[in-house]
């Protein structure tokens, strides 16, 4: 069955200076990025959720 539904999610555009390097080689990200990174990753959720089909959902179950 094909669908004509389509999803835009949203990227988020990050700048170098919005990242450090931690001594252990990890990196942070400032609050802000943080935030939009799980809003982003939330909406992707939401858009997956939303385009699955029951039967879908139930063999995953």
């Amino acid at each position: 069955m094909s669908s004509d539904l389509r999803v835009s999610i949203n990227g988020v555009y990050v700048v170098d200076k919005q990242i450090q390097r931690q001594e252990d080689g990890s990196f942070l990200l400032d609050e802000e990025i943080q935030q939009r990174l799980q809003q982003s990753i939330q909406d992707l959720r939401q858009a997956v959720e939303q385009i699955s089909t029951p039967s879908q959902k139930l063999i995953s179950a």
